[in-house]
């Protein structure tokens, strides 16, 4: 559902574009058939990748191709709220040039100039190109260690201070390769954590296509070890291949079940699927010790409300992108994940850190106002 409201409201989008800056231009009809067609093409881009395979599979589209059309779309999507709110702020600015108070005071004669439109298409254009090269930017980075201290009161006496690596949304070829990866890896290890989770959407492939790419992840290194947890993206291609993969290669996979682990303190571990928003949390740790906190790894944030009600000290979530191109994709992810965007959510005595993401999907590969990160979060017992 969400590729074909992408793909109706992109084309919409590119239609705007072609009716308020190409037809406009004072170029031959030619150049401006050219530009149309570039534009109506490149904004049914999701469609185009579905020819290449029914899942979306975006390992099938060489990676140059990927970023070239992942930037059109992102020109088609800034240059058509540039356009929008500029036509806004030009019919507020007449109306409010003709109230009685500001007659004869607000300048108007220049929004008549020929050479108005040319001024504002050039502005527009300007504007687009710069926030296109900068989202690139932001979202092909390696992220930077972001640090969170949390303090929760349902943790024991003796809990002494657990240093807890988080990535989640790496995307692993629809977006990002092995060099990326390697880059994330060095600086989640360098930052010595306890513990390091994974929160789903590890791969866009198949086991067969990736292997080779997901495997700097053995030389994550902490005492207590790598988990993962599924996501959405890991069950579109191969899920039972890559957690068969997972396990052998020492990344054990946390999908509906939890374990017990103690560094100085005895805690339970446990993961959920990324089949369901908001899993039984009891049939996941009925196995766990009784007296002992309780961490989850879920990928989607609904998940919180359960995991608040049964007493889970920390659950570590992804999906969002933390909005990943912020207004008004940010509203679309608060509104399809009960209001939960990025960062941390305290509910009762339980919290939950929602990440912005290691990586991005392939389909957008930009990101604007929001930025990726390597979570280090320092879980600590309330006094």
């Amino acid at each position: 559902m969400f590729h074909i409201v992408l793909n109706f409201g992109t084309g919409l989008m590119a239609l705007v574009i072609i009716l308020k800056m190409v037809l406009p231009l004072r170029v031959s009809v030619w150049i401006k058939i050219l530009l149309s067609f570039i534009l109506a093409v490149f904004s049914q881009r999701v469609l185009l990748n579905a020819l290449f395979s029914p899942f979306f599979d975006f390992t099938q589209i060489p990676y140059l191709r990927q970023v070239l059309a992942g930037s059109c779309q992102t020109f088609i999507f800034i240059a058509f709220f540039l356009i929008v709110f500029s036509d806004i702020a030009i019919f507020l600015y007449t109306k409010a040039a003709a109230l009685k108070p500001f007659k004869g005071k607000l300048p108007t004669a220049f929004l008549s100039q020929k050479s108005f439109p040319v001024f504002k298409i050039t502005c527009i254009f300007l504007f687009t190109v710069t926030f296109t090269a900068a989202g690139i930017y932001n979202g092909r980075k390696v992220p930077d260690i972001k640090e969170v201290r949390i303090e929760s009161k349902l943790l024991p006496q003796d809990w002494k201070p657990l240093k807890i690596a988080l990535l989640s949304d790496l995307h692993i070829g629809s977006s990002f390769g092995k060099k990326w990866l390697t880059q994330v890896v060095e600086k989640t290890n360098a930052a010595k954590p306890d513990i390091v989770v994974i929160a789903g959407d590890l791969t866009d492939g198949t086991v067969n296509e990736l292997a080779d790419e997901i495997m700097p992840l053995k030389s994550l290194r902490a005492p207590l070890g790598v988990w993962i947890a599924f996501g959405n993206h890991d069950y579109f291609r191969d899920a039972v291949n890559w957690e068969a993969f997972y396990e052998e290669n020492g990344l054990p996979v946390l999908n509906r079940k939890s374990v017990r682990l103690r560094l100085d303190s005895m805690f339970n571990l446990g993961g959920t699927t990324g089949r369901t928003k908001k899993p039984d949390i009891d049939s996941i740790f009925q196995w766990g010790e009784e007296k002992a906190p309780k961490i989850l790894i879920s990928h989607y944030p609904q998940a919180f409300d359960k995991a608040a009600e049964n007493k889970v000290a920390l659950q570590l979530s992804g999906h969002t992108h933390g909005g990943q191109v912020g207004f008004p994709f940010d509203l679309w992810a608060r509104a399809t994940n009960d209001g939960y965007l990025r960062g941390l959510y305290k509910k009762g005595d339980s919290w939950m850190y929602l990440s912005s993401g290691t990586g991005l999907w392939g389909g957008l590969p930009v990101r604007l106002f929001t930025t990726p990160e390597i979570t280090l979060i320092t879980l600590e017992r309330k006094k």
